[in-house]
């Protein structure tokens, strides 16, 4: 019996060295075959190329979204024109009606007197007419008389005629006035609902105390967190304060800010229904004051609304106020185009 060689292992044929099978061994290991591109693929250029790509789309996007704001704010601004000029007319127009009225009452009156004069002067002419029959002669002085209240008689008539000519002018200004106030509440509402389709992404943020060195993103940044609708930087377009038409001393201006998605709005005001939070809360200095979040209305939509709550609840004081957005989802009834 024999024992297997160390480095050989067993070996079939006890003849052959240990040396000549280590040498066949090592001839026939091969190496593994390697991929032909494993090395050579440029992932960096190709993410270069795909950023530039989506770049590219990006700024056409954007390009494409200003025009049509452009668009819309100049159809907005020839619209107001039109709504001023129609107003101006209008306002001529109710003034010619008025004086056209007055002038019209004023003819009635004179219209009924002479028609009382006109009887009164026929009746004369045929008392005269009777006691000419009776007479053989006629002075001229009588047949002046005559032919002067007839003169009278004809040019009372032209004036009855001319009174009902005016009449049908006024019924016809009266239907241009009526076609032109329906004119303009079209054009109203129509200003109305693209200015409220402007304001579709922004909302206003009230009581919070204005300081010189605010940063205004930061701040909605944590009210958003306190309402647990976290967001980033880039989520914010726009954001500055409003300064009111009438200001009221010792209440900061409201804090207008611009999304860049209406459901991160929505959002908001939802979570900002279900609970309140202060300025405390955000850790601002001062007092601690509540802070109330609503939508950025058009100032007719602001009027319609608070009419609306003042209505509820002189109807009925248990009835809740309507909301902001229960406002809105009326108003897309109402307006399909909404």
């Amino acid at each position: 019996m024999r024992s297997p060689p160390r480095l050989s292992g067993s070996l079939t044929d006890l003849g052959t060295s240990n040396n000549e099978f280590s040498m066949e061994h090592q001839n026939t290991q091969r190496k593994r075959k390697q991929p032909e591109h494993s090395c050579n693929c440029n992932c960096a250029q190709e993410l270069q190329d795909f950023r530039k790509d989506v770049t590219s789309m990006l700024r056409k996007f954007t390009n494409t979204q200003e025009a049509t704001m452009n668009f819309i704010r100049d159809n907005i601004t020839e619209m107001k024109t039109q709504v001023t000029n129609i107003k101006v007319t209008t306002d001529t127009l109710n003034k010619d009606q008025i004086s056209m009225k007055a002038q019209i009452s004023d003819i009635t009156t004179k219209a009924t007197a002479a028609d009382s004069k006109i009887q009164s002067l026929e009746a004369e002419i045929v008392t005269l007419k009777n006691n000419m029959a009776f007479g053989t002669t006629m002075s001229t002085s009588d047949e002046n008389v005559i032919q002067e209240l007839q003169e009278r008689v004809t040019r009372k008539k032209n004036i009855i005629v001319k009174l009902s000519s005016t009449n049908k002018n006024v019924e016809e200004m009266r239907h241009q006035i009526i076609e032109l106030k329906k004119q303009n509440t079209m054009l109203r509402t129509d200003i109305n609902y693209k200015e409220q389709m402007e304001r579709l992404l922004k909302l206003e943020i009230i009581g919070l105390r204005e300081d010189k060195c605010e940063n205004l993103k930061n701040i909605i940044i944590a009210v958003g967190n306190q309402f647990g609708v976290p967001w980033e930087h880039n989520d914010i377009i726009q954001a500055n304060r409003v300064t009111p038409k009438t200001k009221i001393q010792g209440r900061p201006r409201v804090i207008m800010e611009k999304l860049r998605s209406r459901l991160l709005k929505d959002n908001l005001i939802s979570a900002s229904h279900k609970r309140r939070i202060t300025t405390t809360d955000i850790n601002l200095k001062g007092d601690c004051r509540p802070i109330y979040i609503i939508e950025h209305l058009t100032v007719q939509n602001k009027q319609l609304l608070n009419k609306t709550k003042e209505t509820a609840k002189n109807a009925n004081s248990s009835t809740p106020e309507p909301k902001t957005e229960d406002f809105l989802f009326t108003k897309q009834i109402h307006h399909p185009q909404y």
